[in-house]
């Protein structure tokens, strides 16, 4: 993750991204969406294009990044609560219904935005995770 022009995050995956969506959820109770910006894969990759033609669109702009890995039910979740998608390094982090909900945008190799990066928190237990590290401090 880029901000600011300066790296302060890297994610590298093995396994592939299914298997890290599945662990996030199980072992985490994390949800998370790729989103992909459809004129992005148009312009830049053609050829995948084409592959992902069916995938489920979110909105005008943005389809779910593969149809198998990101699950159906938080898709809907998502729109049903009319969750915006937002644009290139727009970022947001939202409370909601207990949950934290956190909108990043998705680089390619190159650090252009290629879509959407959204997940879920339950709150509760990102509020016991500071309260422990609070006690640790003091």
């Amino acid at each position: 993750m880029i901000v600011n022009n300066q790296v302060v995050g890297a994610v590298a995956v093995t396994g592939g991204f299914g298997v890290v969506v599945r662990e996030l959820r199980d072992e985490s109770n994390v949800d998370w969406l790729m989103l992909w910006d459809r004129s992005y894969i148009q312009n830049r990759y053609p050829a995948l294009a084409e592959t992902v033609a069916n995938n489920s669109n979110y909105d005008s702009r943005y389809i779910v990044g593969h149809t198998e890995w990101f699950a159906a039910e938080f898709v809907e979740h998502l729109q049903a609560m009319s969750f915006p998608a937002l644009d290139a390094e727009q970022t947001l982090v939202m409370l909601h219904d207990n949950a934290i909900y956190i909108n990043l945008p998705a680089y390619d190799e190159m650090g252009q935005v290629l879509g959407r990066n959204i997940f879920k928190l339950p709150a509760d237990e990102l509020s016991a995770m500071i309260a422990q590290q609070t006690n640790k401090l003091f």
